[in-house]
This record gives structure tokens, sequence and C-alpha cells, in this order.
């Protein structure tokens, strides 16, 4: 059914410890299985974060150093890349709205993009950028109290141009993958598609591999792991959290996981606020020592897609704290929340009382770890084979 594919490729910004980087090699995995040839281009790579799975049937090409994904430099090295690999389909897996202009024309190349944040993400992005430059100055500061919130909270023209910009996006691709049906049901809604249009957005979960009895008896650690980024992860939020409730939590210990841009910020945020039993561990290659140990994964993402950490983490039967910032929080904790808590968006002081309320209560801990062990068998490679063999199958 599906041996007319017989290599694609994954187009990513920089290969590195990600989780859009993590899905493309699971998925390269199992295209393996089938015999199929994978290739990841990028700008950059992290050897020691990344490097492909299957040998002989994967590779990495990287494209002209020092340009923007997909600007004329990057296109003409993806053609190139296109032709000399031979690739039947490329997924482009970039967090903005690409649009590879003459790719499909100079190669003959199927297209399909692979959206690994929510739909319309870009504002929120936008005003987080602008909430942040505030505190740069008084003078930033008195122009976000003045202007700045009706320019960019009332008036909708980047609201209106970015759903421009999406829906040329999806017209353009042959196929459009999501990480759930409720994103697909967004943007049909928000976009008013037609049918043909609708027809191209694919949900497909992200999906991990079962962890054979992970242990259950937990040591009394509270964990954040992934990038360090002040506009999207917020870990500066969990800094505040831990303040409040350091002290009602004396056997209790908060580890941060990750490096990135925010880390000298957060590491001076820590010293003013006195944190106590909170430690900087920064990157590790192999997450599972994580789990195995830690009781609770914090969250406080302003904005995500499917967080893949989520995912691994009830796999080790790991109990999430988040903030309900998108519809992938409920796709992966279930909507009475039995394996996991969502806060309501950004709501600090209920987000530390839920905190302390868990770390005190071993007997609902008990029962939502054993929860998500069942919950993660929704999200086993094999929920999505016969979604892959048909998209596979549609675009021979």
């Amino acid at each position: 059914m599906i041996h007319y594919i017989k290599r694609v490729g994954f187009l990513h910004h920089h290969l590195h410890l990600g989780g859009a980087e993590q899905v493309s090699y699971n998925t390269a995995e199992l295209f393996a299985s089938w015999g199929i040839h994978s290739t990841f281009i990028a700008l950059t790579h992290e050897p020691k974060e990344f490097m492909p799975p299957s040998g002989d049937l994967d590779d990495i090409w990287l494209l002209p150093e020092g340009c923007d994904l997909l600007d004329r430099v990057c296109i003409e090295g993806l053609i190139e890349c296109i032709k000399t690999c031979q690739l039947d389909i490329l997924f482009v897996c970039s967090s903005s709205p690409s649009v590879p202009l003459g790719v499909r024309e100079a190669t003959g190349c199927r297209l399909v993009f692979w959206s690994h944040v929510q739909p319309f993400w870009e504002y929120t992005h936008l005003l987080e950028r602008k909430k942040l430059r505030r505190h740069k100055s008084i003078l930033k500061w008195l122009e976000w109290q003045t202007i700045g919130r009706l320019k960019y909270q009332i008036l909708s023209k980047f609201k209106a141009e970015n759903r421009r910009i999406n829906l040329e996006q999806i017209k353009f691709y042959d196929r459009f993958i999501v990480l759930c049906p409720e994103y697909k049901e967004q943007f049909v809604k928000v976009l008013g598609l037609d049918r043909v249009t609708v027809d191209k957005i694919i949900p497909i979960y992200n999906t991990i591999d079962l962890v054979p009895n992970p242990p259950l008896d937990k040591a009394k650690e509270i964990v954040f792991v992934g990038r360090l980024d002040p506009l999207q992860k917020r870990v500066d939020r969990l800094l505040e959290v831990w303040s409040k409730v350091q002290y009602q939590l004396p056997d209790w210990e908060l580890k941060i996981y990750g490096n990135g841009r925010d880390l000298e910020h957060l590491q001076r945020m820590a010293q003013a606020l006195k944190l106590e039993r909170l430690h900087f561990c920064g990157y590790i290659s192999d997450t599972s020592s994580v789990y195995q140990t830690a009781s609770i994964l914090c969250l406080t993402s302003t904005f995500e897609g499917w967080p893949m950490v989520m995912a691994e983490a009830i796999n080790y039967g790991v109990v999430p704290l988040v903030f309900d910032c998108c519809a992938g929080m409920q796709g992966i904790l279930g909507a009475n929340d039995s394996c996991g808590v969502r806060i309501r968006p950004f709501d600090l002081g209920q987000y530390a009382d839920t905190l302390v309320a868990l770390c005190r209560d071993e007997g609902r801990l008990e029962r939502m770890r054993l929860a998500a062990l069942e919950r993660r068998r929704l999200f086993t490679r094999e929920v999505n084979d016969e979604r892959w063999a048909r998209l596979l199958q549609d675009l021979s």
C-alpha cells in the first residue's frame, strides 16, 4: 500500500534535543520499518543531542550556513537536496508559516507542513514579546500601559494578517498535519475553510514507546524539563510559585532540567527570591533518569502544542501540573484530569495551592500515577500507523 514512497525528508530549523525533532525521529523509525529512507534537513546540527535513528535508512543534510530557513539561498539548497536525495515527500517541521515557493515546480516533490504548535500561536508570541520589553525601561513600560495594550490586543491588524498567512499556507501545501482534532476544528472555525481545504488538514498525535514497569516509588521531586525560553516556557512563573510554597513543602525539591537564553535571568531571580532546594540541573540527554524518580512535572507555559514532556512524564507515572493554555493539554491529560491537573491560565495562586495539595496527598498522587499509566496507552506509535499509511498512499 505504501511502497510507492521510497524517500522522505524532514525539514527543521535546527537538529537538537527538542519535541519536534524527537517526533520526526520517532516517525523516521516507523518509516524505516516500512523500508522508507528519511533525510533530516536543517540549518544547524548538534550531534550530541540528535542523531538519525536507523543508520543506512537515515541521513542528515545541512543547508547553507547563515541563511534564514526558506529564503532564496535556502530554497536553492533545499531544491538541490531534494533532487540529490530523490525525495518523494518533504515534511516542513517549522513553527513559522513557511511556504517554500518554487520547490514543488522544480522537483515534483509533495510538500507537507507539520505544525507542532497550537493554531495562531504567533499572536500570543507577539504579545509576550511586547510584555517582555516593558520591563527594560520606564519608557517601554509607559508605552505598554498607554498604547501597547490597545495596539496589540484591541486592534486586529496583526490577527487578520496572521489568519491570511495561515490560510495561504494550508492552501499551498499538499497536506497540513496538526497535533489533535481540536486544532483542526479551530482552523476550520476561524478560517472558514471550504471542503477541499478542510480535507488537507490531518490530525496526527505525537506518540511514545511504552516504558515497561516504570517505578512508582517516587522521590519528593518536582521537575521542569525543556528549553528555558522567556516567551513561551515562562519558567519564571514556576520560580514565583516555588517562592510561595517552598516553606510549606520542606521535604520537597524543585529541579530545572534544560538550557536556554533565560538561564541567567532565572538564576538571578532565584537568588533575589532566596529560593531553597531549587536546582538548575542543565541539559540532560537521557530524560528517563529524571522521570524515574520525579513525582510531579510542572509546566507554566504561555502556549504549547502537544508537549512531548507531558506524554513522556505520564509514561513513567509522573503527574503533570500545567496551565490549561491549549487544547493539547486536555488531549494528553483527558477531560477529567485523572492523571494530571490543568490550572486556569495564568493563576499563580491557584497553581501554588494545587501544588501544595498534591504534594501533601500521597494517596491522590498514587491514584494519578496509576491513571497516567493507563492514559499513556492512547499514545503508542501504533495508533498512528493507519493514519500514516493512508497519508502516504494519498500522496503516492
